[in-house]
């Protein structure tokens, strides 16, 4: 039983470690979603606010592209191995903003930093977006669930070498339940985009 308890202990320390750094995977996503969220929203607003005919007719293709990452790319993302590229429809409705975006020629002072600023949010926006997609990625190595799964069943043949009476069968149900736990919190946040 002292075996089965110092086990549970190590299980509990190497599956709070699982835990964490599953966390820190999520807040990475998290964060690189929302600066690219951001960028969208800022690009968006610079258009509106260059009163330009030429950039203000681009937001239609910022929504498009908006709504390819939503309708398209989202989906790939629990597929690490097909987001890495992005979705096909992403890609052209960027391109067909970024070319409107280059094309612009200024004529005063006011239109050439209103194109700066559209320039340096679609920077951002290549910025954020390729780091979504390599976040795709993001999961705990396989190490760690290897290490997990061997515990584990040490813990249970350490169990069946426990000889059976009550109050010890509801010390290992409770180790087992609250392992069970930490282990489903894991499973859980890891990989985010799943």
């Amino acid at each position: 039983m002292d075996a089965s308890k110092a086990i549970a202990g190590y299980a509990a320390l190497v599956i709070s470690f699982c835990i964490l750094e599953a966390q820190t995977n999520l807040r990475r996503a998290e964060d690189s979603i929302s600066r690219e969220a951001s960028a969208i929203l800022n690009l968006d607003r610079v258009l509106l606010r260059s009163e330009e005919p030429a950039l203000v007719n681009l937001r239609p293709a910022l929504l498009a592209y908006g709504r390819a990452i939503i309708d398209h790319e989202w989906r790939l993302l629990a597929h690490p191995d097909k987001a890495l590229h992005g979705a096909p429809e992403a890609n052209t409705t960027f391109t067909a903003l970024s070319r409107g975006i280059f094309a612009f020629r200024p004529n005063d002072q006011f239109q050439a930093e209103m194109l700066r600023e559209a320039i340096a949010l679609s920077r951002q926006l290549v910025d954020a977006r390729e780091e979504r997609l390599s976040n795709a990625e993001l999961s705990l190595p396989s190490l760690f669930w290897a290490t997990t799964a061997l515990i584990s069943v040490l813990m249970v043949l350490l169990a069946c070498l426990v000889a059976p009476n009550s109050s010890r069968r509801t010390e290992l149900a409770g180790i087992g339940t609250a392992i069970g736990l930490l282990l489903a919190l894991v499973i859980i946040l890891d990989l985010p985009f799943s």
